[in-house]
């Protein structure tokens, strides 16, 4: 159990990725959207450019092009995360992709949720936040075959420190 009261044990690992999954849904559609737009104004009779210095056109199909490479990339995430398949982590083990890891620093303990996918959003569990990071991230560098224990920088320059202080 985390100082702050939540008890990373009773975590339930499969609804926080379904949470992650809902998220990352939302994003694929906006982008989509996205795309969709700007593929509209590329077509479009006010688009076709009316000298060689009007590239109005060229550039919404340039970004058309972009997001629909976007949607892809995530789509197939999305479907790497749905397989996906968090293992139960003990204190004892060393952390790796799935772990839910418990950082203290001073008097303040995050969260966070090691996966290879959705980094940079923040899920809620028990009215707590749960950072979702990458092990391609500083951070998830540091915490990637750590142990409950390990003192791990968290920041890139190493000026703050922080304690792993619990693993699911």
């Amino acid at each position: 159990m985390s100082d702050d009261g939540l008890n990373l044990k009773s975590v339930d690992k499969p609804k926080l990725l379904e949470q992650l999954l809902v998220r990352l849904h939302q994003q694929l559609q906006d982008i989509e959207k996205s795309a969709a737009a700007a593929h509209g104004g590329a077509i479009h009779e006010d688009a076709v450019a009316k000298s060689k210095y009007d590239t109005h056109g060229l550039e919404l199909s340039y970004l058309a092009g972009s997001q629909r490479e976007r949607a892809q990339r995530l789509q197939a995430e999305i479907k790497q995360l749905e397989q996906l398949n968090p293992k139960r982590f003990e204190d004892d083990d060393a952390i790796d992709v799935g772990a839910l890891v418990c950082v203290k620093q001073g008097q303040k303990q995050r969260l966070y949720f090691l996966l290879p996918y959705g980094s940079g959003l923040t899920l809620s569990c028990q009215g707590h936040e749960i950072h979702v990071i990458s092990p391609e991230s500083p951070l998830g560098g540091e915490l990637l075959d750590g142990y409950v224990g390990d003192e791990v920088y968290l920041d890139p320059v190493g000026k703050q420190r922080g304690l792993i202080c619990g693993l699911f």
